[in-house]
């Protein structure tokens, strides 16, 4: 999202852009690139702020010349700088809580396992440090490696992504938004993954419509055979009826389950750092499992409704 307040004001106060991250595959490699980025923006940043209180003295040069004389000028740049550095939060899983200015903290040996969060954001200090008050241009990343639910039973296509990862830049020059908007587009895309279409809206609608209501009928009408077959004169036509529409139903919630599940085996951000081999066994093993039973109860269901209309 783009906004620009020209529009309703006669002086511009901001341009800003969001950014909801596709899902990614992250690693310190990943984290250390994001941060090169960020850190390039946060360098961008103090230059103009340091240009722009220069440039807002009565009589920049007389100004600058004095406080240069006064040993100041150095101090003030400091400040800015100081103030102006991208600050790292890194929260894991088992509650640790890192806050750096260092791009060390990034390194393996000093990430918590697992992951719950990594925010960088240029500015941090100022704005932790001197509230209310916010760079004039500032950048923020969040990457948030929280799965979803297990289990779900909420409409997946009304449900919001139940992620938090974003990024946000706001700025008066549209170069800083727009170079460190596509410095971080362009990053994240490099480590892009096939899951983002498990996280489209409405995927779980198409996917019910394509496998889910046919796994549905198909378990219907295995269920309906069974009964017809095995006691054809005790059981009354509107009871298998009956039966039938709650086998269906059943099918249905199964396969609304089954989604969230794998939406919980394939997260929308997930750590790339030496997986378990165990989960990762665990998850082909589980995915597998879903996809046989669906594949197989479709194709006997065929085969059977084949085996009817001859």
């Amino acid at each position: 999202m783009e906004l620009d307040r020209r529009e309703s004001l006669p002086t511009t106060l901001g341009i800003e852009k969001e950014l909801r991250p596709s899902p990614c595959l992250i690693n310190v490699k990943t984290l250390k690139e994001i941060y090169k980025a960020m850190k390039q923006a946060a360098d961008e940043a103090v230059t103009a702020e340091i240009s722009t209180h220069h440039a807002n003295a009565k009589d920049p040069a007389t100004a600058i010349a004095q406080v240069q004389n006064d040993g100041d000028v150095p101090k003030f740049e400091d400040i800015i700088k100081e103030y102006g550095r991208v600050g790292i939060i890194i929260t894991g899983t088992n509650g640790e809580r890192v806050v750096s200015y260092d791009e060390e903290s990034l390194n393996e040996a000093n990430l918590p396992k697992p992951l719950q969060s990594v925010i960088m954001e240029t500015g941090l200090a100022l704005r932790t440090l001197q509230p209310p008050k916010q760079p004039r241009n500032r950048a923020n990343i969040i990457i948030d490696f929280t799965k979803p639910p297990l289990i779900d039973t909420t409409n997946p296509s009304e449900a919001p992504i139940q992620n938090g990862s974003s990024f946000y830049a706001f700025g008066e020059s549209r170069s800083f938004v727009s170079g460190v908007y596509i410095a971080i587009e362009q990053t994240l895309e490099r480590y892009k993954t096939w899951r983002g279409l498990l996280y489209k809206h409405h995927m779980y609608d198409i996917l019910l419509i394509v496998l889910g209501f046919p796994f549905a009928i198909f378990l219907a009408t295995l269920f309906d055979s069974f009964l017809t077959s095995q006691a054809p004169d005790t059981l009354s036509h509107p009871l298998i009826i009956a039966v039938d529409v709650y086998v269906f139903l059943v099918a249905v919630y199964i396969f609304r389950i089954s989604f969230g599940i794998v939406r919980w085996l394939y997260p929308y951000m997930e750590e790339e750092r030496n997986p378990n081999p165990a989960y990762v066994r665990f998850r082909l093993l589980v995915t597998a499992f879903i996809g046989v039973v669906f594949a197989a109860v479709i194709a006997v269901g065929i085969e059977k409704i084949l085996q009817g209309t001859e």
